[in-house]
Order: C-alpha cells, then sequence, then structure tokens
C-alpha cells in the first residue's frame, strides 16, 4: 500500500472498476469485493487517526486483475507508482500471539548489529546462538536472547505470506521508505534487513529448517536476499534472487522484475508483459534467449532443474521456487571453462542452441541428496562412494579431505571463502561422525559405517592442494558451522564418475548423464544425450579439482553440440 506524495495525482480508495452489473453514470460509490487482509488493513486505517487522513494507492483496488489489457498497461507503470509513494506500508496481516515477541526481538537484534563490514555485523551477535539460549550469559546480554518462545515467534513471523509474494518485491527495491506494519505493531524495514541477514549466515538459520516443518522452505533470509544492489540492470541476476516468490500468474515471476530491473529491459519486445494471447512457456522462452543475447556467458543455463516437456532443456522454469544449483548467484567464485569465451547460436524458431565444449566423464555412481542427510535418512550411497574413491585423489588431496570439501562445495565462511578454510575439516569429522551415530543400527549403512568413520577421524588434518586456504580466526568451527555451510545448497547430490571424479550436482541427475564444460559457463553442467551430438540439460555441478580452468590447461579440441 502506498501513501502519495502531496502535489502528486493520487488514486481514490474506491476508484473506478469494472463491475458485474452496469453502474449508472451519475453513481459515485459502489461495492467492491477485496480480499481478507486487505480489508482488515482497511479498517485500521479508519480506526486509526495517524492514517486516515492519508490517501493511498492500493493495487488490488486500483487495477482490475482480470482484466488482460489493463494489467499489462498497469504493470508497465508499476514502478514509477512505487517510487513515487512518499512512503510504502507493507502490510503483513492482522497480529497473532506471534507478532508483539516478534517485533520486539527484531528491534532489540537491530540495535546490536552494528558495523560496515557483514563479518562485522555478524560478529556483534556471534555468542548469540540455539546452543546457547536459556544460559545465564545469554540472559544478562538481554533477556528476550535466552527466550527460546521470542525466537519461535521471530520464525513463524517470517512465514507470513508477504515474504513469499513476487509483487513484494518492487514495494521493497523501489520504495523510498518502508515501513512493516503488522496488526497494531510496527517496525522499520531496515531493523528486518539487519534481523535476516544475521539468521541467515549463523547457525539460526539451520535451526529456523528444523523448527519449521510445514513449509516447503523458510523465509526469514528474504529481505537479505532482496537487499543486494546486483538485481539492478541484470534480469537474469533477479530472476535467480527472487526464485522462492510466488505468483498467482506464473508469467508474473518475469513481469514483476521488470520495473526492478530498470532501463536494461526497456523497449525489447520479448520482455514487454503480455497477459492476452502468451502462454508461460512462450514467456519464459522470449525471456531466455534476450538473457542470452544481453549477456557473453551461459550463466542462464545454470539455473535449469531436471526437464519440463513443454519447455527447451535450456530454459529455466522460473515456476519452480527451489533455491536450486550451487547456492551461488553469479558463480564468480568459479572458473570451469578458464577465459574460454562463449560460442552460442540461437536458434529461435526451433528453440534450440548450438554451443562448444568438452566431455569431461560420466556419472556411474549416484548418493543420497544433501536434503536427504539434513531430513535425518541414512545414507549407504554415500559410504559406497567414499569407499570407490582412491585414497589420494587426481589433485594430491586425500579422499577425505575431497570429501568434505566437494560437500561444501569447497565453499564456507561469512564472506564466504573459497576454497573453504581449513579449520572446517575437523568440524566436518565431527559433523559426519554424528549423523553416522544416527544410523549405525540401519543395516543398509552397517558395512559401511565402520571403515568410512575410521578414515574420516584418521586422516591427515593438515590441508594437501591449497596452500593459500584461509583459516578462520574469528572464532572456532564447530560441527553445527559445518552444518550451517553445507545446508547452502541442499538440492544437491552427491555423484561419482567413471574416473573417479567426485562431484555435486542436480537432484534429477541419472546414471550415465555426462559433465560438461562449455565454453562460456563458469560452472560445469550436466547433460543428457538425446542423439549423438545432441543434447538436454539436466542441471549445474561442481566437480572437484575442475572448479578453475583445469580441464583446459591441456588445450583440448572441443566439440560442437545441439542443446534442444
Amino acid at each position: 500500500m502506498e501513501e502519495r506524495k502531496s502535489g502528486i495525482p493520487t488514486y481514490s480508495l474506491l476508484c473506478k472498476s469494472k463491475a458485474s452489473s452496469p453502474v449508472e453514470p451519475q453513481q459515485l460509490w459502489y461495492p467492491l469485493t477485496v480480499t481478507e487482509n486487505l480489508h482488515a488493513f482497511l479498517h485500521k486505517t479508519r480506526d486509526d487517526e495517524a492514517h486516515a487522513v492519508d490517501s493511498y494507492w492500493i493495487d488490488a483496488i486500483c487495477i482490475n486483475q482480470e482484466d488482460p489489457e489493463e494489467r499489462t498497461c498497469q504493470v508497465t507503470m508499476m514502478a514509477t507508482i512505487y517510487q513515487s509513494a512518499h512512503i510504502v506500508h507493507a502490510w503483513l496481516g492482522e497480529e497473532d500471539n506471534d507478532t508483539g515477541p516478534a517485533f520486539e526481538l527484531i528491534k532489540v537484534l537491530a540495535k546490536r548489529i552494528q558495523g560496515r563490514q557483514k563479518a562485522e555485523r555478524i560478529n556483534c551477535l556471534k555468542d548469540v546462538t540455539p546452543r546457547a539460549v536459556s544460559s545465564g550469559e545469554l540472559r544478562a546480554k538481554h533477556a528476550l536472547f535466552a527466550d527460546l518462545s521470542a525466537w519461535k515467534s521471530m520464525a513463524r513471523f517470517f512465514q507470513r505470506t508477504y515474504f513469499t509474494r513476487v509483487w513484494t518485491i518492487q514495494e521493497i527495491k523501489l520504495a523510498r521508505k518502508l515501513r512493516a506494519l503488522c496488526g497494531s505493531h510496527a517496525v522499520d524495514w531496515g531493523d528486518i534487513i539487519k534481523v535476516s541477514e544475521f539468521l541467515t549466515l549463523s547457525p539460526w538459520t539451520r535451526w529456523i529448517s528444523d523448527f519449521i516443518t510445514d513449509s516447503h522452505h523458510t523465509n526469514h533470509a528474504v529481505p537479505n536476499i532482496l537487499e543486494t544492489e546486483k538485481m539492478a540492470g541484470d534480469l537474469l541476476y533477479a530472476l535467480i534472487r527472487c526464485r522462492r516468490f510466488m505468483a498467482g500468474d506464473p508469467r508474473d515471476k518475469v513481469y514483476a522484475l521488470l520495473g526492478v530491473v530498470g532501463d536494461s529491459v526497456r523497449g525489447k519486445s520479448r520482455l514487454e508483459p503480455v497477459y492476452s494471447g502468451r502462454s508461460v512457456t512462450e514467456t519464459y522462452t522470449l525471456a531466455a534467449v534476450q538473457i542470452l543475447e544481453d549477456s557473453d556467458d551461459l550463466l542462464l543455463l545454470s539455473c535449469v532443474e531436471g526437464s519440463d516437456p513443454d519447455l527447451p532443456s535450456w530454459v529455466p522454469d522460473w515456476r519452480c521456487n527451489k533455491v536450486l544449483g550451487l547456492g551461488v548467484i553469479g558463480y564468480l567464485r568459479f572458473s570451469a571453462a578458464a577465459n574460454l569465451p562463449r560460442t552460442l547460436h540461437i536458434n529461435e524458431r526451433d528453440a534450440c542452441l548450438t554451443v562448444k565444449g568438452l566431455c569431461l566423464d560420466r556419472i556411474t555412481a549416484i548418493g543420497e541428496s544433501k536434503r536427504d542427510i539434513l531430513t535425518g535418512k541414512p545414507f549407504p550411497n554415500w559410504l559406497s562412494i567414499f569407499n570407490a574413491l582412491s585414497d589420494v585423489y587426481h589433485t594430491g588431496q586425500s579422499r577425505s579431505e575431497v570429501f568434505w570439501r566437494t560437500l561444501l562445495t569447497d565453499t564456507a565462511g561469512v564472506h564466504p571463502w573459497h576454497p573453504a578454510p581449513c579449520s572446517y575439516r575437523s568440524a566436518h569429522v565431527s559433523w559426519i561422525t554424528s549423523k553416522l551415530s544416527e544410523h549405525t543400527g540401519n543395516p543398509t549403512s552397517a558395512n559401511n559405517v565402520t571403515s568410512f568413520a575410521a578414515s574420516e577421524t584418521s586422516g591427515p588434518l593438515p590441508c594437501t592442494l591449497h596452500a593459500e586456504c584461509r583459516e578462520s580466526s574469528t572464532y572456532s568451527i564447530d560441527s553445527v558451522d559445518y552444518e550451517t555451510a553445507f545446508s547452502h545448497a541442499v538440492h544437491l547430490r552427491l555423484f561419482l564418475t567413471d574416473n573417479q571424479y567426485l562431484g555435486l550436482g542436480s537432484e534429477s541427475i541419472q546414471k550415465g548423464d555426462a559433465v560438461w564444460i562449455l565454453a562460456g559457463s563458469r560452472v560445469p553442467l550436466i547433460l543428457r544425450e538425446v542423439r549423438p551430438t545432441t543434447f538436454r540439460v539436466v542441471g549445474v555441478s561442481y566437480l572437484h579439482g575442475f572448479m578453475d580452468g583445469e580441464a583446459l590447461d591441456s588445450t583440448p579440441l572441443l566439440s560442437e553440440i545441439t542443446i534442444e
């Protein structure tokens, strides 16, 4: 809801919209059906003297959602509407028993979080952890910190639907000033951002994920995700960051971001909102073609997951709201194709791409997904893959080191660091030992547990490859920190290739799929052969020992292939 500045034309709360029956010309008032949530806000506004004199622009009232032509016209104006507002009120709904404790805890935490650098801000509350709740030391800092019920209230607060709606992105990104309202409670959006960052980068992120069990994913990271400036001017970055958001009309997963991206998409016919006569498949394919034409890499292909028969395999299905891939937006820390420039031909008529690349190897063994491990399932296939590895990897590292680094995509820490700090090795031993102890009675796992645990706990502690590997000196790393890093990207599955290369890939990988390095892609991609030289994209991968251009050291001959 937007309160318009004085002097700027305002929108009436009861502006003209199409009704089910004709309205007489002289009739100035007529009933309008609104949602229960909006009804609650209107009642609050009417009864609150602080708001009763204000004029509001409310999209659900000012736009006829049933008229495709009007929606198309209004979507192109939304950015201007948000930017012209004096203040944006983020109405999160009526209050409940969690609202008061949640808002109070948010304000207390935000006041303690200071610093210009991310690490500084997180370190302000480094001792405020789930393990420390109820401790006298934490209670001495602030009583709310030691009140577990307040943390639960805050976790439930972030599950409100406001944090999942795609159209809220423009409200948050384009507002001059934003204030969150929930019933009679209010808090500055800046405080919510601070707390969201802390929750996302601390052990609280796992605690919240374990506590919220009735949802596909948790939303405490959303305000932090939207705070990035990278979305401006880059549609693909915006689509990746906002993938988790929901839209009643799947086409809005693209259209709702156009105002946020700004001038870079203006005037491009493929991206113009069309609600009448353009399908979801057409909308996503046109957006994909435009993104490829506007870029010089293949980052788009890393956003694909599985195979939707209605879409070309190289076109991401933005209806999927899982956080896919390696959990990295631009993969700038990796350079699997070294400096090899992209070679790309787009056949828009046949919806296929021609690219060049190198087939590294084929997948021969598939393990459990990271999500399986986090939900407490046994992992016999992990153990089998580990035992199938040679004692020394082709990089010169021990199989134990390769294993723990692969599980983290060799990335960890608040910054984050790549390669991961060596201190995570001992944290991994503690973490994997605790996971093994949960399944020692499982007949399927029992044969592998003893040798696996012995190898993990007796292997050499020093890192054997990365001399530049950073130690984390801020605070000691334990199994909780390891699991926090491990859970950063959970929709990945462990795999082993023919030549004993260890990697992580899409949950939909199959034996026989191939790992490719494509010119212009910072990360390896998993492709499935349809016929000779023609493939479908399965998803992105991390392949240990091949993320920094090592596969191209010998200047191999690249193959030209078609992706459909």
